[in-house]
C-alpha cells in the first residue's frame, strides 16, 4: 500500500508530497520495507535538489537493508550525494568512502600468478563501465575503445548498461574491440567472465556513479592489476583497486596521496579526454537568437550544471557578480526536465537580491544552442563541471572556475588548465567572483574569446585522443614492470 501511494505521488509529479507521505510512514513506524523507503526518499531527495536529505536517506537504506548487494547499492549511493555537500573535508571525504571495503571483508578472490605471463605477448585490458550509452560519460569514453595501439594491446569493454544509439555508436568506434555485455547478471558471474578473459589491466570508468555495479565485480579481483579515476571524482575505497589514474592539477602528490585507498597513477598530461560520440548535435547550432538578453550590450552568465550542484554559497556569489555588472543576467539550466527540480531552485533564488534577473529552465534538446546566447560560463562548486566545461569551450564560451581542495573538487580546473585557459581559474570565491565581473566589463576581450577559445580547446591536450592513449599506455607499461598482485 505504502508504495503503490507513493508511486501515484511520483506520476503525479508531487515529488514534495511523496517526501511527506514517506516520512510520516516512517514516523508511524513500519514493520518492514523501512530500506525501501529510505531508498526511495533519497531518491526523492535527488530529484528536488535536497542533496542532504538525499545522502541521509541513503545511508538509512544501506543500514537498514538485509541484502548485501542493495546495501552496497544505497551506499554508492551515499557517497555518490555527499560529494554535492559543502562543508565536508577531503580527509572527511575519504574517511566515509575508505568504509566501502568494510563491506567485503571475506571475499574470496581469484588468484593470479605471480609468473609473468605477459611478458611476451600483447597486454589485455579490460574497461568496465555502465555509461557505455547516453550518458555524458560516453564522450570521454571512445579514446579508450578508438585509439588504443594495437600492437601492444588487446582492449575488452564490458557493459554494465543497456545499448542504445549512444553504445551502437561507441561499438562502431571501437569495432576491434572484444564486447562483452554483462549487466544482467550477478557481481560474480560479470567477475568470471573477465576472468576467463585473463584480462592483465582491469579499469574502472564510473566507480560509485553507477550504484557501484563495476566496484562489487571488481572486489572480487578478478584481474591481477586493477585501477580507477574516470567516471569517478574521488578515491573508490575498494582494497582490492591497486591504482587510480589522475594527473597533476587533480592530485597533489606526494601529499595527498593519504585521501587515496589506491596509489595515485599520474599521467604526464590531462586525466581524460573529450571526444564527443556525436560530433554532429554541434552542427546545428546557428547564431545566437538572443533569447535571454533584452538589451545591446547586456551579459548574459550561463549555468549549465545539474542544478544538484548548485549550492546556496554559489547562490550567494553570483547574486554579488550581478550586483557589480549592470543589467546582468543569468541563466540556470538544468541537465533534466524534471519539474520539481526547477521548482526548489526557482524558491531558492526568490531570497537573492538580484532574483529578478535570474532565469530557470530544465533541459532541452536544443540546450546546446543556447550556449550560444550566453557569454560567460559559470562553474559549480564544490561539486564542479565535467562535460559541461568542455562543451563550454567546444563552443566558444569561456567558464570561471573555483580549483578546490582535492581531486573531485579540481577537475575543471585541470580541463581549464590543459586547455590553456589557467587564467578563468580562481583560487576562491572572492577570486570568482572578481574574475566573472572583469570578464564581462571588457567586452572586446571577450568577443576576442568567444572567436578564439573553440580553435584553442579542440588543437588542446584535452582532445588528443592519440596523445591522451599514448600517456595512458605508457602507464600500463610502467605497471607491467611492478609485481603482479593478488
Amino acid at each position: 500500500m505504502i508504495f503503490t501511494t507513493y508511486d501515484e505521488f511520483i506520476r503525479n509529479g508531487n515529488i514534495n508530497g511523496a517526501i511527506e507521505y514517506l516520512q510520516h510512514a516512517l514516523k508511524n513506524g513500519v514493520p518492514t520495507g523501512k530500506a525501501e523507503i529510505y531508498e526511495r526518499l533519497g531518491y526523492c531527495g535527488y530529484l528536488t535538489c535536497n542533496m542532504g536529505l538525499a545522502a541521509d536517506s541513503y545511508l538509512k537504506a544501506a543500514q537498514n537493508d538485509t541484502n548485501l548487494r542493495r546495501q552496497l547499492g544505497h551506499f554508492s549511493n551515499f557517497l555518490f550525494c555527499i560529494h554535492y555537500l559543502p562543508g565536508i573535508s577531503p580527509t572527511d571525504l575519504r574517511d566515509n568512502i575508505k568504509y566501502y571495503n568494510v563491506f567485503f571483508q571475506g571475499t574470496e578472490n581469484y588468484s593470479h600468478s605471480n609468473e609473468k605471463a605477459w611478458k611476451n605477448r600483447k597486454l589485455r585490458i579490460g574497461y568496465i563501465s555502465g555509461d557505455w550509452c547516453n550518458h555524458a560519460m560516453a564522450d570521454f569514453l571512445s579514446p579508450f575503445i578508438g585509439t588504443c595501439n594495437e600492437d601492444c594491446f588487446q582492449v575488452f569493454a564490458y557493459m554494465l548498461n543497456d545499448k542504445d544509439k549512444t553504445t551502437e555508436a561507441l561499438m562502431e568506434i571501437g569495432n576491434r574491440v572484444a564486447w562483452r555485455d554483462i549487466h544482467n547478471i550477478s557481481p560474480l558471474e560479470g567477475a568470471d567472465v573477465i576472468y576467463q578473459d585473463k584480462i592483465d589491466i582491469l579499469v574502472d570508468l564510473c566507480g560509485h556513479s553507477n550504484g557501484g555495479e563495476s566496484l562489487m565485480i571488481m572486489a572480487h579481483k578478478p584481474a591481477p592489476v586493477q585501477a580507477s579515476g574516470l567516471g569517478w571524482i574521488n578515491t573508490t575505497g575498494l582494497g582490492a583497486i591497486d591504482y587510480f589514474i589522475t594527473d597533476r592539477v587533480c592530485c597533489e602528490v606526494p601529499k595527498e596521496a593519504a585521501l587515496f585507498s589506491e596509489v595515485p597513477l599520474v599521467i604526464d598530461g590531462p586525466q581524460l579526454c573529450y571526444a564527443p560520440v556525436n560530433k554532429a548535435r554541434f552542427d546545428f547550432i546557428a547564431a545566437p537568437k538572443r533569447r535571454y538578453s533584452k538589451r545591446d550590450g547586456e551579459i548574459v552568465y550561463g549555468v549549465f550544471s545539474n542544478f544538484n550542484k548548485i549550492t546556496d554559497e554559489m547562490l550567494r556569489a553570483w547574486d554579488e557578480i550581478l550586483s557589480n555588472v549592470p543589467h546582468g543576467r543569468l541563466v540556470l539550466k538544468d541537465t533534466t526536465a524534471e519539474a520539481a527540480r526547477q521548482e526548489a531552485i526557482a524558491n531558492r533564488i526568490k531570497k537573492l537580491s538580484n532574483w529578478h534577473h535570474i532565469i530557470v529552465e530544465g533541459a532541452s534538446k536544443d540546450y546546446l544552442a543556447c550556449y550560444g546566447d550566453v557569454d560567460i560560463v559559470l562553474d559549480t562548486y564544490p561539486y564542479t563541471g565535467g562535460a559541461t566545461v568542455c562543451e563550454a569551450l567546444y563552443l566558444g564560451r569561456p567558464v570561471i572556475a573555483i580549483k578546490g581542495d582535492n581531486h573531485g573538487r579540481r577537475l575543471s580546473s585541470s580541463i581549464l588548465e590543459y586547455s590553456g585557459f589557467a587564467d578563468f581559474i580562481a583560487v576562491d570565491k572572492a577570486e570568482y567572483i572578481k574574475k566573472a565581473v572583469a570578464m564581462a566589463t571588457d567586452k572586446e576581450y571577450l568577443k576576442q574569446l568567444h572567436q578564439e577559445i573553440p580553435n584553442k580547446f579542440m588543437q588542446s591536450p584535452i582532445m588528443d585522443q592519440q596523445g591522451y592513449m599514448r600517456k595512458i599506455e605508457q602507464k600500463y607499461q610502467e605497471i607491467k614492470k611492478l609485481p603482479v598482485g593478488n
